[in-house]
């Protein structure tokens, strides 16, 4: 059974209201590759690189003269998976979908530019 704190159920908040300031609702391509951070090029990196290895010893279970193709291919979709993920980052950011401190400081949105702030018990107040 869970308990809930003053016993009350918890509520439920609506996921098309960012929880962070909003930089831009609707970003241009140009903006969303702009705003890419580093965390975003080293996990796209990331994905890229590790996916090498996964394809090679996949490959390689099944075929050993599969284990450079399937190396090859599961690289091309690693970095393909790694572009959009930094690419998805940035535009979530943007739109205050996610932790966006280092992009309200740079294009200057304060907090006083939201129309409505969601409370720690996920009210809505405007």
């Amino acid at each position: 059974m869970v308990f809930f704190e003053n016993n009350s159920a918890p509520v439920l908040q609506d996921p098309k209201i960012p929880k962070f300031p909003v930089v831009n609702s609707n970003p241009s391509h140009k903006e969303i590759l702009e705003n890419v951070s580093f965390n975003d090029y080293a996990q796209g990196i990331f994905m890229s690189v590790t996916s090498l290895p996964i394809g090679y010893f996949l490959g390689r279970h099944f075929d050993p003269l599969l284990a450079r193709r399937t190396m090859f291919l599961s690289g091309i979709i690693g970095s393909i998976g790694g572009v959009c993920l930094a690419f998805q980052n940035s535009t979530l950011r943007l739109q205050g979908f996610g932790r966006n401190d280092a992009e309200v400081q740079r294009y200057g949105v304060s907090s006083h530019n939201l129309k409505h702030t969601v409370t720690e018990t996920g009210h809505k107040e405007t």
